[in-house]
């Protein structure tokens, strides 16, 4: 929409061009600097943040993650949400108890890792773009709770060891490729 509307001004700028004088020109061209900033402005705002589990908890809890490495406490006072970078590490236990997004995912170091959907709620991942699930890591529903759960990806699973999407007929996840 941002582009849309820059490349809406841009012609409006270019029709008072023709139509008014020398000073108008300077007027037009100050809009069209201050939108330009603007436009800079938004879009350098929307940088992906890069997350590490800390400890084992729920996703939708800042405690549970670092915006420096796996186990640091430092983090920027949030969790991850869509156009975010998720990173779940070895020994951790990230819980789904709320619907998540992010743009990319990596369950597991190579030994170990688990993102598992939690029973109190149904709920739903998205994330945009592409799924890892490393060796010893997994990603699962696994609570005897009847359920269905959503997991969306809009990129490829490369899956290498775990992906339990199935207890029984009413205690499941749905798998959706968009």
């Amino acid at each position: 929409q941002v582009i849309i509307d820059f490349i809406s001004q841009i012609h409006q700028l270019k029709s008072e061009k023709k139509e008014n004088t020398k000073n108008n020109h300077k007027s037009s061209a100050k809009k069209l600097s201050l939108f330009a900033i603007l436009f800079i402005c938004l879009q350098t705002s929307g940088f992906a943040i890069t997350y590490f589990s800390r400890v084992s908890g729920n996703w939708n809890l800042a405690g549970t993650w670092s915006t420096v490495a796996y186990g640091n406490p430092v983090n920027a006072g949030t969790f991850p949400v869509a156009g975010d970078i998720v990173n779940i590490g070895n020994g951790y236990t990230i819980n789904i108890a709320s619907n998540i997004s992010c743009a990319t995912l990596n369950v597991g170091q190579g030994v170990s890792g688990i993102l598992a959907y939690q029973s109190a709620g149904t709920y739903s991942a998205t994330i945009s773009g592409n799924v890892t699930i490393n060796t010893g890591a997994k990603i699962w529903y696994n609570t005897a709770v009847n359920r269905t759960h959503q997991f969306s990806v809009g990129g490829n699973i490369a899956n290498f060891v775990i992906v339990d999407f199935y207890v029984a007929p009413s205690q499941l996840v749905n798998l959706t490729f968009y």
